[in-house]
């Protein structure tokens, strides 16, 4: 796996190795635009038998009223009733120990590194990840009249749009999957590929559309929200679980 690193990342490895021998404590940040990074929670579900360090090394979380978890490049905390500022402050760069943090860069798309994909689909991409990056950085957009210093009205390109008319979530399904897919869909090729959305209904209603394009008997698997082992050993229960 480290032989597939691109040089930022093996900078990262390197680093925490280094200290790992050295039996050194740190703090590490490290930060990436989309593509770049994935949170550990999702990482742990896409690599074999992972877990995430809190699950691993039974970190403890201390979790009161006041916690806040946010990427403050794209998800500021939540807290509610909360003004501007008291938003700001939550994030870690206003804590009292980022200055002792070291900071690590990543830079690489890897979605741009997909081998399987076209020539066209890849620079549609990379053009759109780029236009995301220009917006995070401020350089795109029209000041809104109200709020200037904090507001900007974006306007998205014709080529980043999707049809929204009666036929809007076929062409949607249409683009992110591809008719072939769906019509000789694999459990490899299908997890490599989302639709997100914000309500349940929604989601529903996606879910319905795509099994109705695809071919083969229809599986309903019950989840829950817990799971209780049938013996006391609590370990190969903890793995269960990133």
């Amino acid at each position: 796996m480290v032989s597939q690193l691109n040089p930022h990342q093996l900078k990262v490895h390197e680093y925490v190795v280094k200290a790992t021998e050295d039996k050194r404590q740190i703090l590490l940040f490290l930060y990436g635009h989309g593509g770049t990074v994935a949170a550990s929670g999702i990482v742990s579900l896409l690599l074999p038998s992972g877990r995430t360090a809190h699950s691993r090394f039974v970190i403890p979380i201390d979790l009161t009223d006041k916690s806040s978890c946010g990427d403050f490049r794209q998800t500021l905390p939540d807290q509610p009733k909360s003004r501007k500022s008291d938003i700001i402050s939550f994030t870690l760069p206003n804590s009292y120990l980022w200055s002792s943090f070291t900071v690590f860069r990543l830079h690489h798309n890897m979605r741009l590194s997909d081998t399987g994909t076209s020539v066209d689909s890849t620079r549609l991409t990379s053009e759109f990840a780029s236009w995301l990056l220009d917006i995070g950085d401020g350089k795109i957009g029209t000041p809104d009249k109200e709020d200037p210093h904090s507001t900007r009205i974006i306007h998205i390109l014709d080529m980043f749009l999707i049809d929204s008319k009666d036929q809007g979530l076929a062409t949607l399904i249409d683009f992110v999957y591809g008719s072939e897919l769906l019509t000789n869909a694999s459990p490899q090729e299908l997890s490599a590929r989302a639709i997100i959305s914000p309500k349940n209904e929604t989601a529903e209603r996606v879910n319905t559309l795509i099994l109705s394009k695809t071919q083969g008997q229809e599986v309903v698997y019950n989840s829950y929200d817990s799971i209780k082992s049938p013996t006391r050993d609590a370990l190969d229960l903890d793995t269960l679980y990133p």
